[in-house]
């Protein structure tokens, strides 16, 4: 009897194992030692598409401070002992300008045309966006005087398109993409798996990174480097960002080390007062000017770009690269972020580090985003971000049985006969994220004169895009009721005033 206990309670045992993937302890009927049979779990196979790129490794002259000015205090670099030690020529000073090799992308294989890319992305390559269950596919090629590649952090990848020569085992005539000559090309094909994208406790996207590999010191120092992000499988917009964020910011704190550049000599040569016959190698000051505290490969707040709307979904995409002085910890000054559940106004970086931050900007204004460590502030990894009052203002306040926060944003700013997408987003106010499961409706009011409604709909999504056209200029009310809260009957209300121009 008791044996057919044993058979019954190990065959409950395994039942539960088959679903969750743990180890199965399976009974003999003389309850001697068990024998185990490791189950692994096999991981979702998704369907998407090949998402062609056409990137190439250009050599570009690179000004870490383009206007000139030290923005963050508003004074010329110039004037300043501090910022024109790292900022203008002199002597063995090369200054503000280095030849570098970055990535660039354009529009098709004949390479002539570069892709339009948002100015924030500054140095780095362009935005390389997937799903998981798509296919990558890199149409590269180089047009620096050294040998470069691509390597890929996260994604799927054969020998081929690893992009990093080393003694693998594996012959050369299998591994082109490990080290691309000058004037060469190369076509990578990475692939999505599940295991590339985001994690069960992960928002929809996350960040990988990916850099040339041939030397991976000096190709750094050079430039080479750009940004993968990868949405969930079924929460992504066509171009493959995440359908729930109004916006994407990726920023890389690094101090690339223009002594470590393959261009070093050639920098010295042309934009310093010396050559390389007349530099005091021994001098620290001369080391130290070559050190560019940058992010995104501007210095003292040349970064230009970040500009988001109030109360709208802004994900922040950061990364660390360098050596061991390349310890970074981004503040944010004025709002606040969630990363992982928990909310800061900062993040700790190291090398090669990749996190991945969600902000819901309420406080209106241009604040200081920088470095909080003492030497790269005064070095100038510095910079700032602005937040914009939305055409709309915050509805009610979160009644006193709930949490539910209510905001408006448009895109773009209304005009009459022009089609605008108004975004809702529905607001845990004290966990600082998309409500999900909302019941809904929305009415416009011109005066008053109802001239939209819908009936009551749900999102589960916690946001809903209605696209409007408005016929004729002047203030109209947008009134969004809710009366449902994950399918809990609730009551409230929010009032938001727009103004149309006209076209």
């Amino acid at each position: 009897m008791a044996s057919k206990i044993y058979i019954l309670f190990g065959i409950i045992i395994a039942l539960a194992s088959a679903l969750t993937g743990i180890a199965v302890y399976t009974f003999t009927e003389n309850l001697q030692q068990p024998t185990t049979t490791i189950q692994t779990a096999i991981p979702t196979q998704f369907q998407g598409v090949t998402r062609t790129y056409y990137i190439a490794a250009d050599e570009v002259k690179w000004n870490y401070a383009p206007t000139g000015m030290n923005v963050i205090t508003g004074k010329p670099l110039a004037d300043d002992p501090i910022t024109a030690f790292y900022t203008q020529t002199s002597g063995d000073q090369i200054g503000s300008i280095y030849l570098k090799c970055v990535y660039q992308g354009y529009t098709d294989g004949t390479f002539t045309a570069l892709e339009p890319k948002p100015k924030w992305l500054g140095i780095l390559g362009p935005v390389i966006h997937a799903e998981v269950g798509d296919t990558i596919k890199i149409i590269f090629k180089n047009n620096c005087r050294i040998p470069v590649s691509m390597h890929p952090h996260g994604v799927l990848y054969d020998k081929a398109s690893e992009g990093a020569p080393y003694d693998d085992g594996v012959p050369d005539s299998e591994k082109g993409g490990e080290e691309v000559q000058p004037g060469g090309n190369f076509t990578y094909v990475w692939h999505v798996p599940e295991r590339a994208g985001p994690g069960p406790d992960d928002p929809s996207s996350i960040l990988w990174m990916y850099h040339s590999h041939v030397n991976e010191v000096t190709d750094t120092s050079a430039g080479l480097v750009g940004p993968i992000i990868i949405t969930r499988h079924g929460e992504a917009n066509p171009d493959g960002t995440p359908k729930d964020v109004d916006k994407e910011f990726v920023a890389l704190y690094t101090i690339f080390n223009e002594t470590r550049s393959p261009y070093f000599e050639y920098n010295l040569n042309t934009f310093a007062g010396e050559n390389m016959s007349q530099v005091n190698w021994s001098d620290p000051n001369f080391w130290e000017s070559n050190l560019k505290y940058s992010i995104n490969g501007y210095i003292f707040g040349n970064l230009p770009g970040l500009d988001m709307k109030q109360n709208t979904h802004v994900r922040w995409y950061i990364a660390g690269m360098g050596g061991e002085s390349d310890l970074h910890v981004p503040h944010w000054h004025g709002n606040t972020l969630l990363m992982n559940g928990a909310r800061t106004d900062m993040v700790e970086l190291l090398p090669m580090s990749m996190k991945t931050l969600d902000m819901y900007p309420d406080n209106v204004g241009t604040w200081l985003f920088h470095c909080h460590v003492n030497d790269h502030i005064i070095g100038g990894m510095l910079a700032l971000y602005t937040v914009e009052p939305n055409n709309g203002t915050q509805g009610s306040d979160p009644p006193s049985t709930g949490n539910l926060k209510i905001g408006l944003s448009t895109s773009p700013n209304p005009n009459t006969g022009q089609p605008t997408q108004l975004k809702i987003d529905f607001l845990d106010s004290q966990a600082n994220s998309l409500q999900e499961h909302i019941d809904y409706k929305v009415t416009i009011m011109k005066g008053t004169t109802q001239v939209f409604d819908t009936s009551f709909l749900h999102t589960s999504a916690g946001s809903v895009t209605i696209p409007y056209q408005f016929q004729d200029p002047g203030t109209y009310h947008v009134i969004v009721e809710v009366d449902g809260v994950w399918f809990m009957p609730t009551s409230q209300t929010a009032d938001f005033t727009i103004n149309v121009g006209s076209s």
